[in-house]
C-alpha cells in the first residue's frame, strides 16, 4: 500500500460537500493502483470518509483513478506528498468518530451508483 496527501482540488457541485471549502485529501492506494480508503479534512471541521465498500454518498464520492507508480510533475505540482502509514492511519482512526459517518451511510449512493470497479 501507498499512502498519499494532497490538497483537494475538486468537489463535484452536485455534492453537499461542494459548500463546505478547502480540504485535504488522504489516500491509500492498492497495489492495483486504485484508491481503497480516503478520508477528506475540511477546514470547517466536516470529515469525510470513503472505502472500497462506502464510496459515494451525498456528500461526494472516492477518487475512481488509477495511480501511477511514477513520480511525475504533475503530483509535485498539485501538491501531493507521500505520507507514513502511521499518518494514514491515525486519519482513518480519527473519521470513524466523525459526526457525519452515520449521515454518510444514511445517504449512500451505493445502490443506485453500483459496487466501486477498477478498471
Amino acid at each position: 500500500m501507498r499512502y498519499k496527501k494532497s490538497p483537494g482540488l475538486c468537489t463535484h457541485n452536485d455534492f453537499v460537500a461542494a459548500e463546505w471549502g478547502e480540504f485535504v485529501r488522504y489516500i491509500e492506494v492498492a497495489p492495483d493502483q486504485y484508491a481503497t480508503r480516503q478520508v477528506e479534512v475540511f477546514q470547517n471541521g466536516n470529515v469525510l470518509r470513503y472505502d472500497r465498500l462506502h464510496w459515494c454518498d451525498d456528500f461526494g464520492s472516492m477518487v475512481a483513478c488509477k495511480f501511477s507508480r511514477k513520480a511525475k510533475w504533475i503530483n509535485s505540482f498539485l501538491g501531493e506528498e507521500v505520507i507514513a502509514t502511521a499518518e494514514f492511519e491515525e486519519v482513518w482512526r480519527s473519521s470513524q468518530r466523525s459526526e457525519l459517518w452515520k449521515q454518510q451511510v444514511g445517504r449512500s449512493r451505493v445502490a443506485k451508483w453500483g459496487a466501486f470497479h477498477v478498471a
